[in-house]
This record gives structure tokens, C-alpha cells and sequence, in this order.
């Protein structure tokens, strides 16, 4: 789906919710851009309207697709609900509403979450994707190897799981087991002989041929992943695990490890032994999104964390 078709997705899945919120105060659209345009498009299907587009190009947009586009200078904002419409994002816009005086509960950040995020769990080219998680469709580009990636994983869009070769024969070429080499006519033949010499039989569907190693890669919860990381097939990435930039992944990451190099070496542990038994113990990432919302401040104090959640598991 183009990036214009999603936002305009969102935009028709969100207007009512976001007018109910709004109840009688004046809308304005913040943002005359593309975005702007969508979304005051979907207003208008909708049967609603709003004040204004704001801008902090106003001196130079005097309108917007027949609205007055206005700084935000030049409204009450105590009076006003803000739809931020910038198709993602954008902590500066938020920040400059913040600075004008507009709370929290008189805006909405349209995308936020809605274009990056998946906010249940879902299936992506035959791989469990965990909600919240995203940079998995990059991983996943070239070689879809992993099994399963869990909740709230950051990937960078420049990692990537990549196959490999077959290596215990005269030749690590892929003529050995790929269709569109060699002729077509003898391919059968040739795949009887790759199965009568192959010995890797635990592959994954997409690589499963038996001369190469391509077991399924799993990816746990809260895992983070730096730019430019290979990941090699068969590997587990525990919980909680930190790739470092660059990192070549060729072994099983523990929970709650910092790994870097090439290949991979642990740099250190995030957590003591003790610290992180508990936390694969409490499992946060099986919360729902209301339990983490009420206790987010936890989340920055992890001493008191594991005091509190410790305790709610033995007792």
C-alpha cells in the first residue's frame, strides 16, 4: 500500500473517535501539507468540518485547499483541539503545541503508532511479528529466515538476516540447488542428488534446501538491533538483547546481552543473573497496553520494577 494510501487508511479509521474526543471545542488541522490535504478530505466525507489549517509557514500559505492556514499564535488554545497531520510522528510539532499552551488531551497525533507500529500481533511473509515492534519488513527484505520476532523489538531498517551457502562441497555456488542455473531440463536430477547428499533437514520453508544451514531464526521480546547487523540462520536472540552496530550474529544471543564484533562477543550483561531470572519471570511484554500505560514510570526506575513486580509473581 503507498505511504499516501495508509495515512488516508488511518485518517477513516480514526475521524470519529477523534471529533468525539474533541466534543465542542474548534478543530484545526496542524500541518498544511500533504497530510493536511487527506486528512481535510476525510473530514469533509465524514460530514465534518474544522476552523482553519495551522502552519508555521502562515506568513508565507495564506490557504490550503480552501482553508485559512493561521500560526498558532493567532488562535485560543485553551478553546481548540489540534489534529496533528504530518503522516507520522513528529516530536517538534508536538513540542511547539506544548510550547503554546496546548495539553495533551486538546491534540492527536495522527500516525502516531498508526504507520510504524502494529499494535497487535500479526504475521508478516510467514513470520510471527510480536505488536509494537517494528524494522522487521527491512530485516526481512532479501531473506525471510526468522520464525517468530517478538513484542516491542527495535530493528534497524539496515540490519538483515541473511542464507547461506552450501559449504561442504567443491563449491559454495548456488547452481548446486537453485533452479534458474544450469539447465532446466536436469533440475529434478539435481535435486535428487542435493537430497541424497544434504544433511541439514530442520530448515526454514523459504531456504529449505538440505546442503545449506538455514535454520529458522527467532527473535524474543524487547530486543534491540543496531545498524547494519547481520544475523545468521539458526540463531536464537534472547530477550531483552542488545546487537550492537555492525555485529555479525552467528551464535545464540543470551537475555538481556550487549553483543558486538564479528562475529558477535558478549561486551556485558544489562542486568545481574538474579535481576534478569526476574524479568523473564514478570514478562512485561505479555501485559496489555493499559497495565503498561499505568505503570510506565516503573519502566525508568528498574530497581523499584523488579522490587515491585518480584514481589506480585511470588505472591
Amino acid at each position: 500500500m503507498l505511504e499516501e494510501d495508509k495515512f488516508r487508511e488511518v485518517c477513516r479509521n480514526n475521524i470519529q473517535k477523534i471529533y468525539r474526543m474533541a466534543g465542542q471545542k474548534n478543530i484545526y488541522i496542524y500541518g498544511a501539507g500533504i497530510g493536511g490535504r487527506i486528512l481535510a478530505d476525510t473530514i469533509r466525507e465524514n460530514g465534518f468540518c474544522f476552523e482553519a489549517f495551522l502552519d508555521q509557514r502562515a506568513g508565507e500559505i495564506e490557504s490550503y485547499c480552501g482553508h485559512t492556514v493561521k500560526n498558532i499564535s493567532e488562535i485560543k488554545v485553551d478553546d481548540s483541539f489540534i489534529i496533528v497531520s504530518l503522516r507520522g510522528y513528529d516530536r517538534d510539532a508536538v513540542e511547539t503545541l506544548r510550547s503554546f499552551g496546548c495539553k495533551t488531551s486538546q491534540m492527536y497525533v495522527l500516525a502516531a503508532g498508526e504507520d510504524f507500529f502494529n499494535k497487535e500481533d500479526i504475521v508478516y511473509r510467514g513470520c510471527k511479528v510480536g505488536r509494537y515492534t517494528y524494522g522487521y519488513d527491512a530485516l526481512l527484505k532479501e531473506y525471510p529466515l526468522a520464525e517468530s520476532i517478538g513484542r516491542y523489538c527495535s530493528i534497524n531498517g539496515t540490519a538483515r538476516i541473511w542464507n547461506n551457502h552450501p559449504v561442504d562441497y567443491i563449491t559454495t555456488h548456488p547452481f548446486l540447488d537453485y533452479p534458474g542455473y544450469l539447465t532446466w531440463d536436469k533440475y529434478i536430477e539435481r535435486i535428487a542428488i542435493v537430497d541424497k547428499y544434504g544433511e541439514y533437514k530442520k530448515n526454514h520453508e523459504y531456504e529449505n534446501s538440505s546442503i545449506r544451514d538455514n535454520r529458522p531464526v527467532v527473535i524474543e521480546n524487547d530486543v534491540w538491533i543496531g545498524a547494519n547487523v547481520i544475523v545468521l540462520p539458526g540463531v536464537v536472540i534472547g530477550d531483552g538483547a542488545i546487537l550492537a552496530a555492525g555485529t555479525v550474529v552467528t551464535k545464540d544471543v543470551e537475555p538481556y546481552s550487549i553483543v558486538g564484533g564479528i562475529p558477535a562477543k558478549l561486551i556485558r550483561k544489562r542486568f545481574s543473573d538474579e535481576e534478569i531470572l526476574a524479568l523473564l519471570s514478570i514478562k512485561w511484554w505479555d501485559w496489555p497496553h493499559e497495565e503498561i500505560e499505568k505503570n510506565i514510570e516503573y519502566m525508568f526506575k528498574p530497581s523499584e520494577f523488579l522490587q515491585v513486580f518480584s514481589s506480585r509473581i511470588r505472591s
